[in-house]
């Protein structure tokens, strides 16, 4: 059975392309000619209600029965020269086969940033050693809160960054610089920070990383709205912004994203404003380089959920369930019992991570 399950909305995954639509191209080498045939139909039929919105989409299987590409015919030259509300990602699947699970851990503490970035290095070395080696390797979130550390983008070069760090670490704060991508941003206790280390090359062909990060992105959104009735605001800027009706449009800012990608495995990720405590630290920078952006919290903006109840932990159920149907992925909660070298690995820093909350206390606050 072919089934299509959806079409996500976004200003920020907008799709570019030509001017003029290549004719239809479809690439099915495992399903019968009755498929194909339902499937063109389908999608048909689609393309007749929303061609004036969309000059080119890309569709593909997140499952690796097979790859499927279509585009607009050629004489649909009026479509829009870029899609204005929408970026299309169809997800048909069959039956038949299935990807393995993502295995998801959520660690109790927060953790320091450094080890953190260490264990996502040695995850990654792991699985490109074990892809090589054998090709079964496993996919993982880790979901996590760090203890107050601000980070900079690949791109910010140590001239930079110098006076920043020295001024940030007096406020209580670690500094790190990273690999990913992006600018300045903070990450601590009361946001919800995700770490995916997932390999693109399971489907055929890989998924890109443009997809990806719209993918990440859809998850933030839609578990604002399912869970909260938080909707977004469309921003030509990747992560989430919401328009809080103060007429200044879409300047608060609740999630960033930001990710590297080597040998097609990723690390880094999102990270999502669940209470209002990291506020008072996102306003001591010009985070992500928006001066005009301020930070914003689930907190205070729930429809659902009274502040009082808002937390990170509670997050994690929802934050999972959609981002294992963005990536069409069934989701595993990892049993650090297992006796391999990474559980053995998050294990450790859990602990560690649980001592020194003991031992040296975070700030609650910027030391202004």
């Amino acid at each position: 059975m072919i089934q299509v399950l959806g079409m996500g909305e976004t200003d920020e995954c907008r799709v570019s392309g030509r001017t003029r639509i290549r004719s239809m191209e479809m690439v099915l080498p495992s399903l019968a000619e009755p498929i194909r045939n339902k499937a063109f139909a389908t999608l048909s039929k689609f393309w007749s209600k929303h061609s004036q919105d969309v000059k080119q989409a890309e569709y593909m299987w997140v499952r690796p029965w097979s790859w499927l590409e279509v585009k607009l015919c050629d004489s649909w030259d009026s479509v829009a020269d870029r899609v204005s509300s929408s970026r299309i990602s169809f997800f048909l699947l069959n039956n038949t086969m299935s990807l393995p699970p993502i295995f998801y851990h959520f660690f109790a503490s927060p953790l320091p940033y450094a080890p953190t970035l260490a264990l996502q290095n040695f995850v990654h070395g792991a699985q490109l050693a074990r892809r090589r080696a054998t090709g079964k390797h496993r996919d993982y979130l880790l979901l996590l809160q760090h203890r107050p550390v601000f980070t900079a983008g690949r791109r910010q070069l140590e001239d930079e960054v110098r006076d920043e760090r020295a001024r940030l670490r007096r406020m209580g704060a670690d500094f790190e610089s990273t690999q990913r991508g992006g600018e300045l941003t903070y990450h601590g206790p009361g946001q919800l920070v995700g770490y995916p280390l997932l390999d693109l090359g399971r489907t055929a062909p890989a998924m890109s990383i443009r997809d990806y990060i719209c993918r990440l992105q859809r998850t933030i959104q839609d578990h604002l709205r399912d869970a909260h009735g938080i909707v977004h605001a469309p921003s030509e800027h990747t992560g989430v912004f919401l328009d809080d009706g103060d007429g200044r449009g879409a300047k608060t800012k609740i999630s960033s994203i930001g990710v590297q990608v080597r040998h097609r495995l990723t690390t880094h990720g999102f990270a999502l404003n669940i209470t209002r405590e990291p506020l008072a630290w996102f306003d001591t920078v010009v985070a992500c380089g928006l001066a005009d952006v301020k930070a914003g919290s689930i907190a205070g903006r729930s429809k659902t959920v009274a502040e009082a109840d808002v937390s990170v932990a509670s997050e994690i159920p929802g934050m999972v369930d959609t981002f294992g149907r963005l990536m069409g992925r069934d989701m595993e909660k990892l049993d650090l019992n297992d006796s391999d070298e990474v559980s053995d690995a998050i294990l450790k820093l859990e602990e560690e991570a649980r001592i020194l909350e003991i031992n040296n206390p975070r700030p609650s606050g910027p030391l202004l």
